[in-house]
């Protein structure tokens, strides 16, 4: 007579977590050995100054992150900016000192709450990158004209001395608001080119509100 046998198959603990992780699983705790438990470690070591990196970006990018002229002023206070023209390359009809002035012009037509101070931290930088580039320099590519051309970025930066909260002693100075227009022209033109670029960078400036307490 033949006989059956019961046969009981093991019951095995399933895990829905994803790869290591150490919590419970759905039948009970499997431990990890060997290479699992390494790797697992090692995750675990490079999670730490990743989230601190990501706490520091939190932090300056976050409410917390305050001037430091802000965070030694009452509310109302003026703002006090120097102004920094950098011409990097002598243009025909671009001169640095008409450019500060223009620059100061702005500072002043904000009103009482934004005055210039030459010796303050806080400065409104211009900064004017545009050279010439000979006709031969710039073969291969399609030229309306021979001659010389002149190209370059101007460039607009808002800087300000800022603090992390807590530690208003410690600050460094940082950029929080730039842009900048590509200048591509005659190089007799050049001049004219950067004053119409630095007058709509001042507008832009302004439309964004940056230049203030």
């Amino acid at each position: 007579m033949a006989l059956t046998e019961s046969v009981t198959a093991p019951t095995v603990a399933v895990s829905t977590a994803p790869r290591g992780h150490t919590g419970e699983t759905t039948g009970g705790r499997l431990p990890e050995t060997g290479g699992a438990a390494r790797a697992s470690k090692r995750l675990q070591r490079t999670r730490a100054p990743l989230a601190a990196v990501a706490t520091l970006i939190g932090v300056l990018l976050g409410p917390g992150f305050v001037t430091a002229s802000a965070a030694a002023e009452a509310p109302g206070d003026v703002l006090r900016l120097a102004v920094v023209v950098d011409l990097e390359h002598p243009v025909s009809g671009a001169d640095a000192d008409d450019l500060g002035r223009s620059l100061a012009a702005f500072v002043a037509a904000r009103g009482p709450a934004v005055a210039l101070d030459a010796a303050s931290p806080d400065r409104l930088r211009l900064t004017v990158s545009v050279r010439p580039y000979s006709s031969t320099a710039l073969r291969g590519f399609f030229l309306p004209f021979s001659g010389t051309y002149a190209i370059g970025p101007v460039r607009l930066s808002l800087e300000r001395t800022v603090a992390l909260p807590g530690r208003t002693s410690d600050t460094f100075t940082a950029i929080v608001w730039q842009r900048e227009q590509v200048v591509a022209t005659r190089w007799s033109t050049a001049g004219a080119a950067i004053g119409v670029a630095v007058q709509d960078l001042l507008d832009a400036l302004q439309a964004a509100g940056a230049a203030r307490p």
